[in-house]
């Protein structure tokens, strides 16, 4: 499984000693595919996006360590740290298959801004490159200045969008369902724990359109889901 983690003894009280690693990080949202830390999305305007680092390309070493035998927490603690501090990555680039070297320096990262604009003559268009704390009721005044503009139908662009809390992508998928399905919880020792669509959170019920690609992730994927699931527009 490549969202879950096992710590000894050791490291897991090492990491309730220093749960956070950092503020500062470079940018990069990373899945572990075929054993490999495989880049699922960069964060636009980061320290890695400025390295040219992109969806794809496999992160081979920190700091001069092999992490193919870290997970995905492990080697999000290593790549997270100070402001200003600097990270020596060995990063394969596509199928070029020879690790090309690179020092990025980690920054504390902005929130990305939302790109809301209307496409033709009254189509709503809205792009989301990271469901940051607070992006939900952003998307809700855009949207809503739109259609106030004239706007009759809505594509809410997913694409390369990994990173955020899902509560956002909960939040979102409400703006667009007044009853369903949105996700739910489920764990061995954790009894199933239903988000249902709350017809009060809805603000429209024009056309919608989701665009997505390979490097959807994390909470936008629960926005997608649950519109496809709910049968509430094409994905």
């Amino acid at each position: 499984d490549p969202y879950s983690t096992y710590l000894t003894p050791r490291e897991y009280q090492e990491y309730l000693q220093h749960p956070d690693p950092g503020p500062a990080g470079v940018g990069i949202y990373l899945s572990k595919r075929m054993g490999f830390a495989t880049v699922v999305s960069v964060l636009p305007g980061s320290p890695a996006q400025k390295a040219g680092i992109e969806p794809g390309d496999l992160i081979d070493e920190i700091n001069g360590d092999r992490i193919r035998e870290l997970s995905v927490v492990q080697i999000n603690r290593r790549l997270d740290g100070a402001p200003g501090s600097t990270i020596a990555l060995s990063v394969i680039k596509g199928s070029q298959g020879l690790p090309e070297k690179m020092t990025l320096t980690r920054e504390i990262l902005k929130n990305a801004p939302l790109v809301a604009k209307t496409l033709d003559t009254n189509t709503a268009y809205v792009r989301v490159p990271t469901f940051d704390k607070g992006k939900s009721e952003e998307i809700a005044a855009k949207l809503k200045q739109l259609i106030a503009d004239g706007d009759s139908k809505i594509v809410l662009d997913l694409r390369d969008c990994a990173g955020g809390n899902e509560k956002e992508g909960e939040k979102t998928a409400n703006l667009f369902l007044n009853h369903g399905l949105i996700t739910y919880l489920y764990g061995q020792r954790f009894p199933r724990k239903e988000v249902v669509a709350q017809a009060s959170d809805q603000i429209t019920k024009l056309p919608l359109v989701v665009l997505i690609n390979q490097s959807t992730a994390g909470p936008a994927e629960v926005v997608a889901g649950a519109i496809l699931d709910n049968k509430r527009g094409d994905v």
